[in-house]
C-alpha cells in the first residue's frame, strides 16, 4: 500500500492518493477501536469505578475544590492604589 501511494503521488494521481490515505486512516481507526475494546475485555479494572469515591477518574480527593479552571483575563480583578 505504501508503494502504491508513493507511485500515485509521483504520478499526481490525486483520486488514488485520497483513496489510499482514506483507507489507511480507516484501518488505523479500526485497529485502535479493536485494541481499546480488547484492553477493556482483558483488564476489567480499567473500566470499573474507582474505589476512592466511586466516581472514576479523577478521584474526588485529587481536587477537593473541584477541577482547576483557567480564569479569563476579564475576570481578574485589578486593584490600583492611588
Amino acid at each position: 500500500m505504501g508503494t502504491a501511494l508513493v507511485q500515485a503521488v509521483s504520478q499526481r494521481d490525486y483520486p488514488t492518493v485520497q483513496a489510499l490515505i482514506f483507507l489507511m486512516a480507516l484501518v488505523f481507526l479500526i485497529v485502535n477501536l479493536a485494541v481499546d475494546l480488547l484492553y477493556a475485555r482483558l483488564d476489567p479494572a480499567s473500566t470499573t469505578p474507582s474505589k476512592l469515591g466511586g466516581e472514576g477518574w479523577p478521584p474526588s480527593e485529587a481536587f477537593p475544590q473541584g477541577p482547576l479552571r483557567r480564569q479569563s483575563r476579564r475576570s481578574k480583578s485589578v486593584h490600583h492604589v492611588a
